[in-house]
């Protein structure tokens, strides 16, 4: 259900002062008293709308899915609410949606499934986001016949995708028309952090380790042919943007002779001197030059 509100990077606090990850920032669980905030909070953060019941069930400690158990942490800092994580375990294979997650000849019983994940903006690439979903691992880890965390993304979401790799999570399979708001379907990426020696289909596995020598495969024969290409060689040197400016100027400086050669002498006498006026393409050229060259 996560679709639009995670950290980009996972790490220490950057250009956020240092006690926002000391003690002044604390974890609990929600309780009915958060209803009007974590739906607030929803709202502001994902495009998908959620009814009341959805709410009420999070508030009471509720499984959303199924009956598995249900965690939540809300982060405070100063007593506001800057963020929080929703998750529950979900009976595998008999209540997940998502089949197939896990090699054939050892499945799990359960897994969990991250519900939501959001931040207040000014508290994002702090880390907190990480120590969140830290939360639902250590939760989920609780339980030894738990497989793997998981979550759905919206594939345009690139900044959560992001934050989901730095946290060693693994893109299984795109969903088509997983999500439906604002009139419109979009896809989905199923996320996954296996946990407990639990593996992924083997043919993930085999294409996840042949994408892995292909790309480095790839980059080493990239820079094996920038090393003795002169070409890419000049490419390097000179960055495509200033190539371009200076091929438009060359060829701009061509034409320009084409039609000085062209153009007829404009010869100028006074008090029986005759000079060469310059013609008007020269003097076109001398006007503009100051005002392109701001």
């Amino acid at each position: 259900m996560d679709v639009n509100n995670v950290e980009v990077n996972a790490g220490p606090i950057a250009g956020v002062p240092f006690f926002i990850e000391s003690e002044h920032v604390s974890f609990r669980p929600i309780d009915t008293n958060d209803f009007h905030i974590i739906k607030e909070l929803h709202e502001l953060f994902f495009p998908i709308k959620y009814d009341d019941a959805f709410y009420e069930k999070i508030c009471t400690g509720t499984a959303v899915v199924g009956k598995g158990r249900l965690f939540s942490s809300l982060a405070v800092f100063h007593g506001e609410v800057i963020g929080f994580v929703l998750g529950q375990f979900i009976d595998y294979p008999a209540r997940c949606e998502d089949k197939g997650m896990f090699s054939t000849d050892r499945e799990p019983k359960t897994v969990f499934y991250i519900l939501t994940l959001g931040l207040v903006e000014k508290y994002r690439r702090t880390g907190l986001g990480s120590k969140l979903i830290q939360q639902c691992e250590d939760f989920a880890n609780l339980d030894w016949e738990c497989g793997a965390v998981y979550l759905h993304v919206i594939t345009y979401n690139t900044s959560a995708i992001r934050f989901y790799r730095k946290n060693n999570y693994t893109e299984l399979r795109c969903i088509s028309e997983f999500y439906h708001f604002n009139d419109k379907y979009h896809d989905s990426y199923l996320y996954v952090r296996y946990l407990n020696n639990y593996k992924a289909p083997l043919q993930n596995r085999v294409w996840s380790t042949a994408s892995y020598f292909l790309d480095a495969s790839i980059g080493y024969v990239t820079s094996l042919f920038s090393f003795f290409n002169p070409i890419a060689t000049f490419a390097s040197i000179f960055p495509a943007q200033d190539r371009a400016h200076k091929l438009a100027n060359i060829e701009n400086e061509e034409e320009q002779q084409k039609k000085r050669n062209s153009a007829p002498a404009n010869i100028v006498c006074k008090d029986g001197v005759c000079t060469i006026d310059m013609n008007i393409n020269d003097a076109i050229e001398e006007s503009q030059g100051s005002e392109m060259n701001v």
